[in-house]
């Protein structure tokens, strides 16, 4: 188990650090995909507080910042692991 976690971990940090430095804008499909969550499950943490809100860009488009992404991935993480 923890093997699996470490290496989801790994890939989490291999295939969006870059967007995390640059603290760019992740669409809703882009986030869906990252989280691994439906889009109905997403707002449904948002609503209950759990995730993130989304934030609009341009005033049209929505989406979140990467930074709350993964530092939401990063809690998730510690907290199925008993780091935190």
């Amino acid at each position: 188990m923890i093997s699996n976690n470490a290496s989801y971990f790994k890939h989490l940090e291999q295939e969006n650090i870059k967007c995390v430095d640059t603290g760019e804008f992740m669409s809703c499909e882009k986030t869906y995909a990252c989280v691994h969550v439906s889009r109905s499950t997403i707002y449904r943490l948002v609503k209950d507080g759990l995730f993130p809100e989304p934030i609009r860009e341009n005033g049209r488009t929505i989406g979140w910042r990467s930074m709350d992404v993964f530092g939401w991935l990063n809690q998730e993480w510690k907290r199925r692991n008993g780091i935190i």
